[in-house]
This record gives C-alpha cells, structure tokens and sequence, in this order.
C-alpha cells in the first residue's frame, strides 16, 4: 500500500473516531433531555420538508442548461427526455426570461407529436395546447434557425383546430421564412382554402400548381397532389376533369381508399342529378331518368364507397367520411331509419370532426320529422356546440351558410307545427354559432307566440282550466318581452334599438307586466321623438294606472290628447281618462 493511500485511512479512521465521540455525546444528551430532543426533530422535519418543497418549485438544475439539453434532446430524437427536461425548465425559478421561446418551442414540438400520433377523437384538443405552445414562441421570437418550421407547425395545428385564416397566415410565414418543404407548406395551403368555411378555390388550384410544377416529387407526392386537383375541380362542379385525374393514378397507389372516396362522391353526384331530373352527365336523352336507375346509381356509390372503407386498415379518415356518405346515400333514398342509424354511429365515434357535425345535423332533423323534439334538441345543441363560433367553423359537406339556414329552418317548423319548448331550448343554444342578439330575438320570438297560444286556447277551455291556461300565456308573453329588451340592450347603437324597446314595451303589457311597462316606455320615450309616441304616451298611462299612480297616468294621457288631437291612438286615451275620474 503507498503512502498516500495510508495517510487517507489513517485520516478517515480519526474522523470515524471522532464521529463516534460526538454520536455518543449526543446520544447521551437525548436520553437526558428526551421532551428537547423530540421537539428538535420535529422542528427539523418540518425545515426538511420546507427547504424540499422549495427546491421542487425552484428546480434543481440551472434553468437555461435545462432548455438547451431539453432542445438537444428533441434535435436528437429523444422525446421522453426532451418531455423531462423542458417540464423541469418549466417549473424553475431559473429559467431566465430569453430561454422561455425555445422552452415552448420544445412543448409545441411534443405536444404536436403526440397529436399526431394519438386517437382521431382525442386530437383536437392536443393540436390546441400545442397551438397555444407555439403562439408563445412565436411571440417571444422564435429560436435562432427555428422560426420556418416554427410557423409550418404553428399553422398545422390552427389548422386543425379550425382557426383557418390564422392557418394561412402561419404557412406563408413559413414560405417567407424559407422553410426546408415548401411542398408541404403548398398542399396545406391548398387544403386550407378548400375547406374553409367559404371555400376560395383559385386559391386552392394556385397552391396545388406549385406541387404538381415540381417534378421530383416521388410517384405517391405527384399522385397526391393529382388527387388534390382533382377534389377542388369536384368542388368547382367539374365532374369530368374529376374523373380524368382519376385515372391518371395507376390502381395499386397507396392512395386507393382516397381514390374510391372521390369516385363515390362522382356516385352521388350523379345520383342527385338523376333524381332532380337530369341524365347522367356521359349520356344524352329526352324526359326523366326512372326511380330504378336513380337507385342502382345511389347503390353503385354505397358500393364504392364501402370499398373505400375496406382500403382503410387505420379505419379513421376515409372510414369516418365514407361512412357520412353512405349514411346520406341512405337519407337521400328515403330510407330513414337506416339513415338515422348511420349517421348516428358517426357522430358517436367520430366526435368533434366534419362528419360528426354533419351527421347529428341530419339525425336531428330526421328525428323532428319523426315528431321526437326532445331528441330532436339534443341534437341540435350537439351540433351548435361543436359548430362554435363562426369565424372557427370548417365542414366541407356543409359551409356555413346552409347550416344556419338549416338551423333557422328546424326553428321554423316547430313555430309552425306549436312545439314552443323546443323552439325556445333551440333559440337558447345558438350563440355563438348566431349573435347573441339574434338568439334573444328567436327566444322572444318563440315566447310571444307560445303565449298568444296559450291564451286563445283559454277562451274555449272549461274556467278552472282557462284561469291557468291565461295565466301561464301572460307569463309567456312577459318572457318575451324580456326577451325582445335584451336584444335591445345588444344593439344599444344600432338603428333597430327604439324599436325593440317599442316591441319589449309591447310584450310586457300583453302580459299584463305594468312595473316593467313603465319603466321601458319612459325610456322609449326619451329615445324616440316621433314613431309610436301618442300611442306611447297611452299605453304608459294604461300601465301608470294599472300600477295604482292615478296622477301621473292622467298627465301622460292628456298629454297625448293635447300634443296628437288628430290621431287614432286619442281615442283610447280619452276612454281612459273617463275610467280615472
């Protein structure tokens, strides 16, 4: 053994030594002072636990060596670290002010992974948070040599999430920014503008020239981008175009289940073209196509579009849209129980997507037909909620302005068949698909009706039952002029506000509401100088003495009188100033 080594177990065996002194020491001062020695460990306890709570919220490690080995770990391909590394940084003190861009940088860059990777219903919400990660980068200025894929990932996720107009805006920030595939960037481009809620489809076919212009593309990206071409040429009711873009892709691509898709649209496109009395867009004939053939065209497309379905093993995508269609194919037969069972297995599995928007639209329709409003409503609210707002909504089998009419026509029908209730539940769940001041009006508009109802039913009903009757269509009628007051105070500065504090007034006195009849009718006519003022000033002195103010209602009342000799509403007046004296 050297002497070095010796040295060090002779030093190690003095301090040994003189551990054990001082551990006897103190052994023999707790056995002597043993409520001290009690108390001394719990005190040190509590200070261990302390100093441990603020070392796990402080972190451990230097925040900025933290985000720059999270950010080598993701370069690397190391997620599950990468994912440890910028939590950690996240959670420390440390991390200074100019490492959080590339902190959220490396989170957008997880959670875009796992979206990516998880479950089709489960996606949404993860393109959302890593949507929001990016916004923070980007905000803070993307890292160094990061801001091109930074905006091409940031405008996939809004994509997705359907913030199109703030998609497109990302991905030409990407082309700007000089990003490695400006092919990619292009198709989502293409796709942006396709299926937007108004769809631009110059647009579409400019961005699906750049990919179809690049000729070292592989096979499957040329027939890809053939396959784009020839969806926007559908959409653009170019069915023969269409169809020749087809069949320029060779029938072992990769791309079959996406093919048959397209195909099974052309079905139905055909199909409905026969049953509004057409021919078949290749034939020529005089007179209508007989039911049999619009029949055999619908069934060839079910076909088609099965086979489509059979090409998908993921069974997700083309699964979910292919499914839709034959579902409508089945509606648009009239076979309704099939269709209403089909569209809601889609809307069930294939929640918050195109399909399942699409899919209780038509269930709930069909159930108002089939006279089940309850059902019905469930529905429609279902459809209303993942709708959203409108500057968010994104279907490319239903644009936006025929679900509203859709919306106002399911509206309608129950108005005209007396379903109130559903009417008035319906008219409460369409913000934020319609403005708030749209849905009061609906709501109130359903309520005045429910209430006028009610009471002409009460004039033939036997006493007991026409008190109640009466006296639940007053109450109607007051919800409807809450209703129209609240559409008032949403458009406070518009030009329709006099008049829907005129219709609110209105409302309330039909319901025999005289409290708040006064106080709308003073408003209105501090706001309205000439419309509806005599027969103001009358209807609030009928209020005014309804209440029990004699006094003030005989002012209002001749008042009108004095200032309106020559109009009808006098009349009324002087009828009740006879009843006042």
């Amino acid at each position: 053994m050297s002497d070095d080594a010796r040295e060090q177990l002779d030093r190690d065996a003095g301090l040994n030594a003189q551990s054990q002194r001082r551990l006897a020491r103190a052994i023999g001062w707790v056995r002597a002072h043993k409520l001290l020695a009690m108390a001394g460990l719990v005190s040190a306890g509590v200070a261990m636990l302390l100093v441990g709570i603020m070392t796990l919220g402080r972190g451990s490690t230097d925040g900025g060596a933290t985000v720059a080995a999270a950010v080598a770990a993701l370069d690397a391909g190391d997620f599950s670290r990468a994912a440890t590394l910028a939590e950690a940084a996240r959670r420390s003190e440390q991390t200074a002010t100019e490492d959080w861009a590339a902190l959220y940088f490396v989170l957008g860059e997880l959670a875009f992974r796992d979206a990516e990777s998880d479950f089709e219903t489960h996606k949404k919400p993860l393109y959302a948070i890593a949507a929001s990660h990016f916004e923070q980068s980007r905000d803070r200025g993307f890292p160094l040599g990061r801001a091109a894929r930074g905006y091409l990932l940031l405008g996939q996720c809004l994509y997705q999430v359907g913030r199109t107009a703030e998609a497109r805006d990302a991905l030409a920030e990407s082309l700007r920014a000089g990003v490695a595939e400006p092919w990619q960037v292009h198709r989502l481009l293409a796709e942006a503008y396709l299926n937007d809620s108004q769809p631009d489809y110059q647009a579409a076919l400019t961005h699906n020239a750049e990919l179809l212009a690049d000729t070292s593309r592989d096979p499957d990206q040329q027939h890809a981008a053939k396959l784009q071409r020839a969806q926007i040429l559908f959409h653009l009711g170019d069915t023969a175009a269409t169809a020749q873009l087809l069949a320029e892709i060779p029938d072992d691509s990769s791309l079959r289940g996406e093919i048959l898709l397209v195909k099974g649209l052309l079905l139905l496109d055909e199909a409905r073209r026969m049953s509004e009395g057409a021919v078949r867009s290749d034939e020529h004939a005089d007179g209508p196509v007989d039911a049999a053939r619009i029949r055999e065209e619908y069934r060839e497309a079910v076909d088609v579009l099965s086979r489509a379905q059979a090409e998908d093993s993921l069974r997700s995508r083309i699964t979910r849209k292919a499914a839709y269609l034959v579902a409508v194919c089945y509606y648009e037969t009239g076979q309704y129980r099939a269709a209403l069972d089909r569209f809601t297995r889609v809307g069930d599995i294939y929640v918050d997507t195109p399909e399942a928007l699409s899919s209780k639209l038509y269930e709930a329709e069909i159930l108002q037909q089939f006279d089940q409003p309850d059902l019905a409503v469930t529905s429609f609210r279902q459809v209303l909620r993942m709708a959203d707002a409108p500057d968010r909504y994104r279907n490319e089998w239903i644009p936006l302005d025929e679900l509203r009419r859709r919306i106002q026509a399911a509206f309608e029908f129950w108005l005209a068949a007396g379903k109130y209730q559903a009417a008035v539940e319906l008219a409460r769940s369409l913000y934020p698909l319609f403005s708030r001041d749209l849905a009061a009006r609906w709501e109130a508009d359903a309520e005045r009706q429910w209430g006028q109802a009610l009471l002409n039913a009460a004039e033939s009903l036997p006493y007991g039952e026409s008190v109640s009757a009466r006296n639940e269509g007053l109450e109607h009628l007051r919800l409807a002029g809450r209703g129209y007051l609240r559409s008032a105070r949403l458009r406070y500065t518009s030009r329709e506000y006099p008049e829907d504090v005129w219709t609110a007034a209105q409302n309330y006195l039909a319901g025999q509401g005289y409290g708040q009849a006064t106080i709308i009718l003073r408003e209105y006519l501090s706001n309205e100088a000439r419309v509806h003022r005599s027969e103001a000033l009358v209807d609030l002195g009928e209020a005014l003495l309804a209440s029990g103010h004699r006094d003030e209602a005989v002012g209002y009342l001749q008042e009108c009188i004095d200032v309106f000799p020559q109009e009808a509403p006098v009349y009324r007046a002087r009828l009740l100033l006879s009843r006042a004296a």
